[in-house]
């Protein structure tokens, strides 16, 4: 599978789809891409629309939900703390967004069903 984070802005958005658009069909199949860094603007709004309209037309690849504009992580974990980085709170939207995303790629792989995984413990309870 191939990972395509990108920005839906118009420079962003020309590099990113004119490259899908210049690849095999074979690998065409395989993308995936995730809108990165996503706020609400026009802008952003009209290209994904013009990446799921590409993606429809193609009819290969996918477009996972996207990851919000978030403050940024780096510089606390280079610059070092007491306490590790990743063992904080994290927001509930923030969790729910990355359960949402992880969620949607594991379908896209073939990982999971249509079901969620509250369903999928349900059904397998059932047949025990």
């Amino acid at each position: 599978f191939i990972l395509v984070p990108f920005q839906p802005h118009i420079a962003d958005l020309e590099v990113t789809l004119n490259w899908f658009m210049s690849i095999k069909e074979s690998l065409q199949e395989k993308v995936a891409f995730i809108p990165n860094k996503l706020a609400k603007t026009n802008e952003q709004r009209r290209g994904l629309e013009i990446a799921c309209e590409t993606i429809k037309e193609e009819g290969r690849g996918a477009i996972l939900p996207g990851l919000s504009i978030r403050n940024a992580i780096y510089p606390p974990v280079l610059n070092g703390r007491e306490r590790n980085f990743f063992d904080r709170v994290f927001p509930p939207k923030a969790i729910e967004e990355i359960e949402i995303f992880f969620t949607e790629l594991e379908r896209f792989m073939g990982l999971r069903d249509g079901t969620t995984s509250e369903e999928s413990k349900q059904s397998k309870k059932a047949a025990n």
